[in-house]
């Protein structure tokens, strides 16, 4: 079923950033995706008498040790990673040696719970992720781990100019879009780093408007749902969701799954899993409605789960 999301008349507010210091280069914005570059660069220079980047650089060739990405490490890239560090205080400003040399495991590129709660520490805290968890947040809520999984909303993000991301709306109200004023580009590709580090860490999930039946009016780019994850409960029936709250005999996974999303942030996994368990288990209830791959579109595969060597787009209720 096609829905849209008028924006047509819409306010437009400027996405607010702390602005940076006198001399204006941006340095507060690290473009590193892949914590596990982090991880390993900060064990090296931990474990080894490191002073300089060339020296680094040398490590890094001599030990065979490449990026998360496949890349080999150059100068430049090897700066950003430390001056990231520098930023989320893993190491002091004034040096290139780590004050606290444990911080992380020492198991390779490997992140485990130990890792992952170091990052999820600087997610939280660091400002510049900060600028956009309030974005997710009522007003004058603060962040923390907790806030942002039990009180965050849901928020549609899109492009409305090049390929960055750079506009904002609460799907719930949309009587306003936050925008990322042209000039700031580098907001606008930190927002990448934000989204990549909150899917790696397990905190959030984004998927495009398009599956759900969703477009924006006017049309926009690269329009997606992004939200912050809350843990499905045991007991949370699908079925039981879809009788008492959308109170419909017949109807469409995306739309049921959308629904799931918007009122409780629960996994796109875990909704799918449970939708499986609940049509082989209480088909008694409601019955899965199945239709060939031949005719589910290819974007269309995401939220529509498969049951055997069919795909279950409706369910019909029984009783």
């Amino acid at each position: 079923m096609k829905h849209y999301i008028d924006i047509t008349k819409a306010n437009y507010r400027t996405f607010l950033a702390k602005e940076e210091d006198a001399e204006g280069k941006k340095w507060s914005y690290s473009y590193v995706y892949f914590l596990e570059d982090l991880k390993v660069i900060f064990n090296i220079l931990s474990q080894n008498e490191i002073l300089t980047i060339p020296q680094l650089l040398d490590f890094c060739k001599s030990s065979n040790i490449i990026s998360q990405s496949g890349k080999i490490w150059t100068k430049r890239n090897l700066l950003e990673v430390v001056n990231a560090l520098r930023n989320f205080h893993l190491i002091p400003l004034d040096s290139d040696r780590p004050a606290n040399k444990t911080i992380f495991s020492d198991n390779g590129k490997y992140l485990n719970e130990q890792d992952k709660d170091v990052f999820k520490e600087i997610y939280c805290n660091y400002f510049r992720f900060n600028e956009f968890h309030q974005l997710f947040l009522p007003n004058k809520l603060s962040v923390s781990l907790e806030s942002l999984a039990k009180e965050s909303h849901p928020i549609i993000s899109f492009s409305d100019c090049g390929r960055f991301t750079n506009c904002f709306i609460n799907n719930t109200n949309n009587a306003f879009v936050i925008r990322i004023d042209d000039k700031h580009s580098e907001i606008m590709r930190f927002w990448d780093v934000y989204i990549k580090w909150g899917v790696v860490l397990g905190l959030l999930e984004k998927y495009p408007l398009k599956p759900f039946g969703l477009t924006l009016n006017p049309m926009q780019k690269n329009s997606s749902i992004v939200y912050f994850l809350q843990k499905m409960p045991t007991d949370f029936s699908i079925f039981s969701y879809i009788d008492n709250e959308m109170k419909l005999k017949f109807v469409y996974i995306p739309d049921v799954i959308y629904n799931i999303i918007l009122q409780y942030r629960y996994s796109l996994f875990d909704i799918k899993e449970k939708l499986i368990y609940e049509c082989l288990h209480d088909e008694d209830y409601f019955r899965a409605q199945s239709a060939s791959a031949i005719f589910i579109k290819e974007y269309e595969k995401l939220l529509i789960p498969k049951i055997g060597n069919t795909y279950v787009t409706h369910l019909l209720k029984i009783r």
